[in-house]
């Protein structure tokens, strides 16, 4: 997938920087990898009205995704950096995620 990829979906992703710009702490926490049967985002299995350029998109950067990380994504309140901290420390011993990204 170029690395242009981010231009194009960067309207479907502005929700991901609300926390930034109210000053929230958050992290990411990775949790899994992409497996070989989820490296697709079927267009045709979605609404006809939702087949946008978005979907077009996603569907491209999916392929070849296989064995990236799948996070997931911690925000809490203002001024609680710490109950962030706790909460994504929490997820990380849950999950135990070992996995690490084979770049080809």
């Amino acid at each position: 997938t170029p690395h242009t990829t981010i231009r194009d979906l960067l309207f479907a992703l502005s929700y991901t920087f609300l926390a930034n710009l109210l000053h929230w702490p958050a992290g990411v926490v990775p949790v899994t990898l992409v497996r070989e049967d989820e490296q697709k985002y079927d267009i045709e299995k979605i609404p006809t009205i939702q087949r946008d350029s978005i979907a077009k998109v996603l569907h491209q950067s999916m392929q070849s995704s296989e064995g990236l990380p799948v996070g997931v994504q911690v925000i809490t309140k203002r001024w609680s950096d710490e109950l962030c901290l706790y909460v994504m420390s929490e997820i990380e011993q849950g999950v135990d995620f070992k996995g690490r990204p084979q770049f080809k």
